[in-house]
């Protein structure tokens, strides 16, 4: 993924936007069985106004629609032609609420250099490389990296709440990617895709949202539809490692900091 860069545009803007993050950014070992989980190392927290930011201490950084040559927003709806995501509890009954399905990927996703042949998705609007983690994390961590409330694995968090998924979930893969990804290439791709999902509470219209794994340039990206207002206020966006010594937040409790149009990229530079 270290060629994107060029493409990108985004390192001096990064470095000054890192000038203004709170507290130190530790050198920490990465990936799934590095680091002191004593020393945390958060990136850059975005959300109301930044359009781009990061690295985390393993080299991810995020950047948005807002920033030239950010992601374009293009919700992919997969619910007629994807495959229903089965989420259920701990003793195998249809949970909506608090319930995990762990899935194949039809290609290997390389996630803080770790090698994922499967995932395990959750109602409550995240992805874990712990492929017994159960699902219950109702309670979203703010800000990441932190220790899940529940579960565990390295985090993948479009929108991290406490969610009941009304109408399940759907996961595609594509050979070559319905959207382009940061470079603008078309390449393999896996969406996953939470269909009329609703809060808990306090009740909202529902809402959809996804996650594309880029399975070629490790790129991650989240789009969303139909928010209610003020979205993101009680929800993390962003994603951490295993031992959660390392991550990068892009919003973290910040009302409108995802909205319709909103398209994030997270890319290893």
């Amino acid at each position: 993924m270290r060629a994107l860069r060029p493409q990108l545009g985004i390192s001096s803007a990064i470095l000054m936007i890192c000038l203004f993050c709170l507290g130190p950014s530790y050198q920490v070992a990465l990936g799934e069985s590095g680091g002191d989980p004593a020393e945390k190392d958060s990136g850059c927290s975005s959300g109301g106004g930044k359009s781009a930011g990061g690295p985390d201490s393993f080299g991810y950084e995020w950047i948005d629609q807002d920033e030239p040559g950010g992601p374009v927003s293009k919700f992919i709806d997969i619910k007629q032609t994807g495959t229903p995501v089965d989420f259920r509890d701990n003793q195998g009954d249809p949970n909506e609420d608090g319930g995990f399905d762990v899935l194949d990927l039809a290609k290997p996703f390389s996630f803080y250099g770790v090698s994922l042949t499967q995932i395990d998705v959750a109602t409550n609007g995240y992805i874990s490389t712990k492929l017994n983690d159960n699902g219950r994390d109702w309670t979203n961590d703010c800000p990441i990296p932190a220790p899940p409330s529940g579960g565990g694995g390295a985090r993948i968090y479009p929108f991290h709440d406490d969610l009941v998924a009304r109408h399940g979930a759907f996961i595609k893969f594509f050979k070559n990617s319905p959207v382009a990804n940061i470079a603008g290439l078309k390449e393999p791709c896996t969406i996953v895709m939470w269909n009329d999902a609703r809060r808990f509470s306090p009740r909202v219209d529902s809402f959809d949202f996804e996650a594309i794994l880029f399975h070629k340039s490790g790129e991650i990206r989240y789009q969303y539809r139909d928010l209610y207002n003020g979205a993101g206020n009680e929800q993390t966006i962003g994603i951490q490692n295993g031992n959660a010594t390392t991550g990068l937040n892009y919003a973290c409790n910040t009302a409108d900091s995802v909205t319709d149009d909103s398209a994030i990229s997270i890319v290893d530079t």
